[in-house]
């Protein structure tokens, strides 16, 4: 197989309504990889009609196993990844090309300005501005955690981290508030299940403390009420994770209980 330079990677699950426009943001690297995590819908189909080389992946593979296979599956000398609700701007991936061509050795990843949004609302306050996050990186440099759960880990096995501020990935965060909840809670579950198998029983005083301390970080030092209506929304659904968190936990102790 001929090495690429650059290689575009998107890890998705039944996201056949939003994986064209993420795919289109990644025109012009020279393999595209999408690993398709046992969707249901037509995402593969999409994916390889756009020209993409797709893996698929059983249900139960961790998000960080799945970043880890597509890395294994790439030949670049640059990994670009993107998840499927997060789009480059026109022209990106060639300024992107331009300046990875023009950084030294030392540097091994790269992280972008993001863009994070609620419908069709840019969030500038409750912790969603300024975001920056690492999206390029040397394929020989660098390396994912594969057993984590919720939040995939990229290790930097030498280098440094540079910065690309001119081109900004929009992160079409929440399609609107009914999303936003639904993503929330599936976070709460899946930290409850991370911490029912690590041993942690269930404190109801203590959850009731996070979601209050949540709620008033949220509210008073990251300002999210200047956001409007999304904003604070925001908070409520983020504060009744924290407690939702504590449920689950308290329901999977109860289960084995009997």
């Amino acid at each position: 197989m001929t090495s690429a330079w650059l290689s575009g990677v998107i890890v998705a699950r039944d996201a056949g309504e939003m994986i064209d426009a993420c795919l289109a943001s990644l025109a012009g690297v020279d393999e595209l990889v999408v690993v398709d995590h046992a969707s249901t819908d037509d995402t593969a189909t999409r994916a390889a009609q756009a020209g993409a080389r797709v893996v698929r992946m059983p249900a139960e593979a961790s998000l960080g196993a799945l970043r880890a296979r597509a890395h294994v599956e790439c030949t670049g000398t640059w990994i670009l990844f993107l998840d499927t609700d997060e789009r480059l701007p026109i022209g990106g991936v060639a300024t992107l090309r331009e300046h990875l061509a023009a950084l030294p050795e030392r540097v091994s990843a790269v992280v972008f300005p993001f863009d994070n949004r609620l419908g069709g609302v840019t969030l500038r306050w409750g912790g969603f501005a300024p975001a920056r996050r690492v999206r390029a990186y040397r394929r020989i440099a660098c390396l994912w955690t594969a057993s984590d759960r919720v939040h995939e880990r990229l290790t930097l096995l030498h280098g440094r981290v540079g910065r690309l501020d001119t081109v900004r990935v929009t992160h079409l965060t929440y399609r609107d508030a009914a999303h936003a909840e639904e993503k929330w809670m599936a976070y709460a579950r899946w930290a409850a299940e991370g911490a029912f198998e690590a041993g942690v029983r269930p404190h109801w005083v203590r959850a009731g403390v996070r979601a209050l301390a949540r709620m008033l970080r949220d509210l008073l030092l990251r300002a999210a009420w200047l956001d409007g209506r999304a904003g604070l929304r925001l908070v409520w659904v983020r504060a009744r994770a924290t407690w939702a968190r504590e449920r689950h936990l308290a329901d999977l102790w109860r289960r084995i209980a009997g």
